[in-house]
């Protein structure tokens, strides 16, 4: 903190200490050292109380936002920003429990409507980022090739929990699978039946897959996004397959910064952070 602005001025008229006076004695020399020394660092700390910015977000923008949560500092240093990264229906939950913050970013639109209905939003969420799937499978293993090869016998597959927004995706994606002509009668059922595990969030199933406990899981395109695939081989789903994620933010009712976080939302679509959101693999809004 500052000191008061009056200590940051030494007297116009105040006569130079100089080390050679014979009554000044060393000590009492360094004593004066010292507390000019602390004047100075006082009157070069920034002016002004810090203020914080809690930021409850899906796990799957853990990379994405720390780093636009980074350019945002720079712009705002008097701002310091708290993320709590998790499943959006986890944190959803919170939210409802009383858990404070002033944004929730979400992975899907059904979690921030939960939180609608509950009047826990202070201002119309916007959608700003867009996501989609991909299979991922052991980095070097044939076990599964093809999208079809997840309903084979023995293959364990990882998915997210349904209530969690990239496993209710990924149900959807075996529906639409096994709806396709590519694939034969059963593939949903049989794909179902090989779900070995079921994780708390995306990032759990990207773990089991790249340590070889599960032959293949449904992950976002953002969490194979540049150098983030080590220990993994990556198979596409078609655009017919595909599900399109959307992520919406809004600003909290018992947010304790309302006009601070509005504007980390504003700079969530400057020019910025959608550089930032690009290069960690999510897509821009769909119209």
């Amino acid at each position: 903190m500052p000191l008061p602005g009056f200590l940051c001025t030494l007297p116009k008229d105040a006569t130079p200490v100089s080390p050679y006076t014979e009554r000044m004695t060393s000590k009492r020399l360094g004593l004066i050292m010292m507390a000019v020394a602390g004047i100075l660092a006082a009157c070069s700390s920034p002016s002004g109380p810090q203020r914080n910015l809690t930021v409850f977000a899906a796990s799957s923008l853990t990379d994405a936002l720390e780093e636009v949560g980074a350019a945002f500092h720079q712009e705002r240093p008097d701002v310091r920003l708290s993320f709590n990264f998790a499943a959006s229906s986890t944190l959803r939950a919170q939210l409802e429990l009383g858990a404070r913050a002033d944004l929730f970013a979400s992975a899907d639109i059904p979690q921030m409507d939960l939180l609608q209905r509950a009047d826990a939003l202070l201002d119309v969420p916007e959608v700003f980022a867009a996501n989609s799937l991909v299979l991922i499978v052991p980095e070097g293993s044939d076990t599964v090739r093809t999208p079809a090869d997840i309903a084979n016998p023995g293959v364990r597959l990882a998915l997210a929990l349904p209530s969690v927004p990239a496993g209710a995706y990924a149900l959807i994606a075996l529906e639409r699978m096994g709806a396709s002509a590519g694939f034969d009668d059963g593939f949903y059922r049989r794909a179902v039946a090989n779900v070995a595990t079921q994780e708390i969030n995306v990032r759990r199933v990207f773990a089991r897959v790249a340590l070889g406990e599960a032959d293949a899981g449904i992950v976002y395109l953002s969490d194979v996004a540049g150098d983030r695939a080590r220990g993994v081989d990556t198979i596409p789903l078609s655009q017919g397959h595909n599900v399109t994620a959307l992520y919406p933010v809004a600003v909290l009712r018992d947010a304790r910064e309302p006009e601070l976080a509005r504007q980390f939302v504003s700079f969530l679509f400057s020019p910025t952070a959608r550089a930032i959101l690009a290069e960690h693999g999510f897509q821009g809004v769909p119209s």
